[in-house]
């Protein structure tokens, strides 16, 4: 018995510190805390060491041996596996992931066997130290599911082992995970990317039709006669148009510049030229393959006088990019394509004639899942015509509209890394019958009703609707402002919506014009001079 405190000075692996005994007192409480982690790994020990002692009173006292105490550890793991999509398609590898519940302090190897429409490929997967994850890839040969047809991948796992100091690990729910395998084929991956390049083919028609059209001051099919255009009068015309409207769209320096357009005429009237952009977005949907793309485009033409209309050639170049998706599988159509499109109007007495053709050829890329390329050359055909009769009544003016637009688009043949493509070729139609009633006033003022049916059919989106629209325009012999806008109100196709405003101010030879468009079913556009062929 001490008459004295006794003071133990000791230390562990990572800590240290003092312990008092009082007088008489012969034993104390030494507290130490294990840190608890997440990782797994196997038991662990540690010691306490009394290093010296300090004792006021006299007498026999010893250090006993340091003293080893073992912690049992608490972290250990469960292994499970998921498959990382709900299918793909033969000739790719279908990947799953193995998943840990907690990482470990040494590599954790798991072993796994496969069945359904490939067997006898299983192997092992190993998750290094400090990982809670490590992928599988089985590879589908491309005769495992025939064209046209799904089949089932299943892996399992069998069995996980772990290297020593890292604990203990065993299998959990779920420890298998299936795959749905698609029979990809070359017909398939045809149907896929058909609908993309319609919307390729009708987006550089559009494009070209409504530059061609704000060249000849259409609108709606309609003709504006707009105050100081004269192709009898040496004009530069300068148009900018806004797409801070355009439905989900944010405008950006390259569609600002794109809006820049000019006109201008020489010799009097006898030659024309003109030049200027316009972008369109294309949405849709055509027997399961949903696309969604944006196309800008750069025209430049020149026309001249002819038998009361005008006759004249656009060149154009077109570039974008398709995104379209088909059996969970996310693919691009990426499009670079130069065209020429010639182009004609004739005035016959109450009746107005126009047309244009294009032809155009260029680059296209299929990008599809897992790095695949597929470089091809693509080939557009356009074709638009309208035909527009008015009729003036005392108490007001009656306007029927006819109109149609045609494409074609045609991908060459293409191969890489196994993968074919062979060649596509995709149509698309849309028929247009409209009516405009109207009534001009002194002031300038003309209100109007409209009514408008078109019916899409080919490769594309297909239907039909109904809109209904109207507006007002007033006139003066120094500006013109119009507003209209139209709806649907009946459709087993694409609805749509629009807004256009239209502003032209004459001031000497510089008329400057503003065309805002929102439309609610990819047709997303933003015109430039004012005016456009509408389809």
């Amino acid at each position: 018995t001490h008459t004295a405190d006794v003071v133990f000075s000791y230390n562990t692996d990572d800590a240290a510190g003092t312990l008092t005994l009082a007088p008489g007192v012969n034993s104390g409480m030494l507290t130490i805390t294990a840190t608890n982690d997440a990782l797994a790994e196997s038991a662990e020990t540690f010691t306490v060491d009394a290093d010296t002692l300090t004792a006021t009173t006299a007498g026999a006292i010893t250090i006993a041996a340091p003293q080893m105490f073992t912690i049992t550890a608490n972290d250990d793991i469960t292994v499970t596996v998921a498959a990382d999509a709900a299918r793909t398609v033969t000739g790719r590898a279908a990947n799953f992931t193995v998943n840990l519940s907690n990482a470990s302090m040494a590599a954790v190897t798991v072993t796994y066997d496969t069945s359904g429409v490939v067997t006898a490929a299983g192997g092992t997967a190993a998750i290094p130290a400090g990982q809670t994850s490590a992928g599988i890839a089985v590879a589908v040969p491309a005769d495992a599911v025939a064209e046209g047809e799904t089949g089932m991948l299943a892996v399992t796992l069998t069995g996980v082992t772990v290297a020593p100091g890292g604990g203990m690990a065993m299998l959990g729910a779920p420890a298998g995970a299936t795959m749905t395998i698609i029979g990809d084929n070359a017909a398939d991956r045809a149907a896929r990317v058909a609908p993309a390049t319609v919307a390729v083919a009708k987006g550089i028609g559009k494009l070209a039709a409504h530059a061609i059209g704000a060249r000849l001051n259409f609108t709606g099919g309609n003709a504006l006669s707009i105050a100081g255009h004269s192709t009898a009068s040496t004009e530069a015309v300068v148009a900018w148009a806004v797409p801070f409207l355009q439905t989900g769209r944010r405008p950006t320096m390259e569609g600002l510049l794109r809006q820049f357009g000019f006109a201008f005429s020489v010799g009097g009237g006898g030659l024309n030229f003109w030049g200027g952009g316009d972008y369109t977005s294309t949405k849709g949907d055509h027997d399961g393959v949903t696309y969604d793309g944006d196309l800008s485009a750069l025209h430049f033409g020149v026309d001249t006088s002819w038998n009361n209309g005008l006759l004249g050639v656009a060149i154009s170049r077109s570039g974008g990019d398709t995104k379209f998706t088909a059996a969970g599988m996310n693919s691009m159509l990426e499009t670079s394509v130069a065209s020429v499109h010639p182009y004609l109007t004739r005035q016959f007495n109450k009746t107005k004639l126009w047309a244009t053709v294009g032809w155009g050829v260029g680059d296209a890329d299929v990008k599809e899942p897992g790095a695949l390329v597929l470089a091809t050359d693509i080939t557009v055909t356009t074709a638009a015509l309208g035909i527009t009769y008015e009729h003036d009544a005392p108490a007001a003016t009656i306007a029927a509209r006819l109109g149609a637009f045609y494409s074609r688009s045609e991908l060459d043949a293409a191969e890489s890394a196994g993968r074919r493509l062979p060649k596509v070729t995709a149509d698309s139609l849309r028929l247009n019958a409209g009516a405009e009633l109207s009534r001009r006033f002194a002031i300038g003022l003309r209100p109007f009703l409209s009514l408008n049916h078109r019916r899409d059919s080919g490769d594309g989106d297909t239907g039909g609707a109904s809109d209904l629209g109207g507006g007002v325009e007033w006139h003066s012999p120094a500006a013109t402002l119009r507003l209209a806008a139209a709806k649907s109100v009946t459709a087993d196709g694409p609805e749509e919506q629009r807004l256009d405003f239209t502003v032209h101010k004459t001031a000497g030879r510089l008329s400057i014009n503003l065309n805002l468009t929102a439309d609610s079913a990819g047709l997303n556009t933003a015109n430039l001079l004012g005016g456009e062929w509408r389809f």
